[in-house]
């Protein structure tokens, strides 16, 4: 469609007006007026009975505001000379329009009527197949971290890079094939995260808010496609490291596109979906100028003026700006969070604690600076009486303190493995020869029941060491008698002489007693246990999965076995715990009757509640541990699952299996955070 831009010089009689401003006439929608600045090349949208008001100089002082801020009166607000913010910094790349117009022909396939719908579909069916293995798609969500940092740095960052191309090229290709012209793609950094975008402005010549709607929402578009497909390449695909990239990019493309850029409480294409919807030319801004208006209005009573806009729009401005407001709180602490940790990656904790330091600073000065302007009548606030202002200038500052003081819940993560929690270990003697087996792993055996004979060497040598010495005392013995001279001496040397005859004779019988054959008898009534949580399961199992054929411990026989070598293991009970390992600098807060939340792989879905039962300090350094310090070992009795109809834990079936931990530690402030960041940077230097 071709708009014709007029100017809007002669008809402006209002002097605060720039003259230069043009106005897109021909549309659908003849309430509204879309307005085009050609110095900053930005359009904004308004309604034509306020667009009117603005050039008859009869609008209210709010409109002249909003106005201002999108740069249509002559004289500039003081916020739009400010200098732009380190943390939010726009880098163009390159033109889109040339790479738009060459694939706009080849991408009807993506972007034809006929090719939406059937795309929709199939996504409809890729939703249903991940909902009927959902189980299968969460237990492989939860080794996603862990897989990926087994595979080459730049594979996921290709496919990061990848994915976030198709989408900014989705927007450029939409809006070439709408009319309009797409503009340069780039990065913008926010808070030093890289966020790419593709400048569609010029698609607000659109009188058509679904055609611009679709160019806004083109990037997600193309991204669900792509998770469409991987759906489809992972519920079929066998390979594990295929899989392991279609669910990365199910990830990206499908959840993580969702919950950011098709998220109107962020400043991304949900948030500008939404403004184009509900015609606002700053979302954001509006819902928060309500929101002042509306407390304004509560606390002067029925002296105030009646507010602008129907109450259904001032309800959904009040909602948009409180959740918006909590949203973006969340992503600042969030942030904070993700910086403090890259810092402490890196060995500069202290600077971490430095730069989140200065960052609260600046944002409790500007808390303060608004804080002023309410308690001293500044704006708006003026109409209010100095008793009610200043009442609710000190419940801000109270709420101010709840939210910095009051207790926030913690929680630390943690990965491990299932183990028995009753099982005993069975040691075969040192050096010696496994002779025969008598049971397998997931046999139930009586306290008395043969596990295994062995042939000792040691015990062999013991026997030709006690034949020896017999038959020294018996020479000595035989010398005794014929020892001539003192008839005491030779008493003496003769009683002497028998009593080591017998010592040796009955230190041979013990000897070939045991040497004849040893027998390992079970340390208690159980099942058989592989000597190892972790073990190969590659056995043969039987039918119902509880029991493996002899040959896991029968393989050895004939073979001399290693010194200190844990055979097997013999469980009292069912009960299991799961083996976690946690950081060296967690040990202070990670201590007996802890409370613990634990999700275990095998069993997808199902919670357990448990508790710290013991730490102890591990030989292995824990994985996600950056630092690489040394690692704690703690141990968790599974307990009773949140759900009544949870299926019980089989110990053989279960044991080695992954787990996954959620650890309640004691609450604290964000203040207190703070502060112990501080005296642990200061302690640690």
């Amino acid at each position: 469609m071709s708009s014709s831009p007029c100017s809007v010089g002669d008809s402006v009689t209002s002097p605060r007006l720039r003259t230069d401003l043009q106005v897109l006439h021909e549309g659908t929608e003849s309430r509204f007026r879309t307005v085009y600045c050609d110095i900053s090349k930005t359009f904004a949208q308004t309604t034509r009975r306020l667009w009117e008001r603005l050039q008859s100089g009869n609008a209210d002082p709010e409109h002249w505001e909003q106005a201002a801020r999108v740069g249509w009166t002559r004289q500039r607000l003081g916020a739009a000379r400010r200098l732009p913010s380190p943390l939010a910094v726009e880098v163009p790349l390159f033109a889109a329009a040339s790479i738009a117009a060459k694939l706009s022909g080849w991408t009807s396939w993506l972007f034809a009527r006929i090719a939406v719908k059937f795309w929709i579909g199939l996504s409809v069916v890729a939703c249903v197949l991940l909902l009927l293995q959902f189980q299968v798609f969460a237990s492989e969500l939860a080794a996603l971290p862990k897989r990926l940092g087994q595979l080459p740095v730049a594979v996921p960052f290709l496919l990061l890079c990848f994915t976030k191309i198709c989408h900014e090229l989705g927007h450029a290709i939409a809006c070439h094939r709408v009319g309009a012209t797409p503009g340069k793609i780039g990065i913008f950094f926010f808070c030093g995260m890289p966020c790419p975008y593709c400048d569609v402005t010029d698609v607000w010549r659109q009188a058509s808010r679904w055609r611009r709607a679709a160019v806004m929402l083109a990037g997600i578009y193309v991204e669900w496609i792509i998770a469409t497909l991987s759906v489809i390449v992972w519920s079929v695909s066998d390979d594990p490291s295929m899989r392991l990239v279609c669910v990365n990019l199910i990830v990206l493309c499908g959840i993580s596109t969702l919950m950011f850029n098709g998220n109107p409480l962020m400043r991304f294409d949900g948030y500008h979906v939404l403004a184009d919807w509900v015609h606002s030319v700053n979302l954001r801004h509006e819902a928060a100028q309500c929101s002042r208006q509306w407390i304004v209005t509560r606390l002067v009573g029925r002296r105030s003026a009646a507010m602008p806009g129907t109450a259904r729009r001032r309800f959904g401005m009040l909602v948009y700006h409180v959740a918006s407001t909590a949203y973006r709180l969340t992503v600042l602490v969030s942030i904070a969070g993700f910086v403090a940790w890259l810092f402490d990656a890196a060995g500069a904790g202290g600077l971490g604690t430095l730069v989140i330091t200065l960052a609260l600073i600046v944002w409790m000065t500007r808390m303060a600076t608004r804080w002023w302007a309410v308690a001293s009548g500044q704006s708006v606030w003026g109409q209010v009486e100095t008793p009610r202002r200043l009442i609710f200038a000190v419940s801000i500052l109270g709420l101010l303190l709840i939210v910095l003081l009051v207790p926030l819940p913690r929680y630390r993560y943690a990965t491990g493995y299932l183990d028995s929690g009753s099982a005993t270990a069975v040691y075969l003697p040192d050096s010696s020869v496994l002779k025969s087996v008598s049971v397998g792993f997931g046999d139930v055996v009586d306290g008395n029941t043969v596990l295994a004979e062995v042939d000792s060497s040691e015990q062999r040598l013991e026997w030709i060491r006690a034949s020896s010495e017999v038959a020294v005392a018996q020479q000595q013995l035989s010398g005794a008698r014929n020892l001539a001279g003192n008839h005491q001496r030779q008493q003496e040397h003769w009683i002497r002489a028998q009593s080591l005859v017998k010592s040796a004779i009955a230190k041979r019988q013990s000897a070939e007693g045991s040497l004849s054959s040893t027998q390992v008898v079970a340390p208690h009534a159980g099942l058989v246990l592989p000597p190892l949580a972790r073990w190969d399961r590659t056995q043969s199992w039987s039918a119902d999965r509880t029991r493996v054929s002899a040959i896991g411990l029968s393989q050895g026989v004939g073979q001399r076995v290693a010194p200190e070598s844990g055979w097997c293991r013999v469980a009292r009970d069912g009960s299991m715990v799961a083996v976690l390992q946690i950081d060296a600098e967690d040990r202070d807060e990670i201590f007996r009757g802890v409370d613990v939340s634990l999700a275990v792989a095998t069993r997808p879905g199902q919670v357990w509640h448990s508790f710290v039962e013991s730490v102890s300090v591990s030989d292995e350094v824990a994985e996600s541990s950056p630092w690489q310090q040394a690692s704690y070992q703690v141990s968790c009795p599974l307990l009773n699952a949140e759900s009544s109809e949870a299926e019980p834990l089989h110990v053989l079936a279960d044991m080695g299996g992954e787990c996954h931990a959620v650890f309640h530690l004691k609450s604290r402030s964000l203040l207190g955070h703070l502060k112990e960041a501080w005296l642990r940077w200061i302690h640690s230097s």
